[in-house]
């Protein structure tokens, strides 16, 4: 699956609720072994960090909007717990 602006990437709490972003900007760059990879970015304000602060993640979801395809990933329980620490770094240096 090659996602575009536009595609998803949509979180799954352990609490069934579910955190959508949309993929803006995106370029190609090359690699130093010359494999051509795309690069995606998704905004987050204060609001969407604190969610991803607030919530176990248990399941990652990309979806491709234009085929409306979706693949799903589940998050193991150690990579829940780092994923968590990452948001709440990530907000406690980005919230002043």
């Amino acid at each position: 699956m090659i996602l575009k602006k536009r595609d998803e990437v949509i979180f799954l709490a352990a609490d069934k609720t579910r955190f959508a972003f949309t993929f803006g900007e995106s370029q190609s760059v090359s690699t130093p072994t010359n494999n051509t990879i795309n690069e995606h970015w998704i905004e987050l304000d204060q609001e969407d960090l604190l969610w991803l602060t607030s919530n176990k993640i248990t399941t990652i979801y990309l979806k491709d909007n234009a085929v409306q395809r979706m693949i799903g990933f589940s998050v193991a329980p150690t990579q829940q717990e780092a994923l968590n620490k990452l948001a709440i770094c990530f907000w406690k240096e980005t919230k002043d």
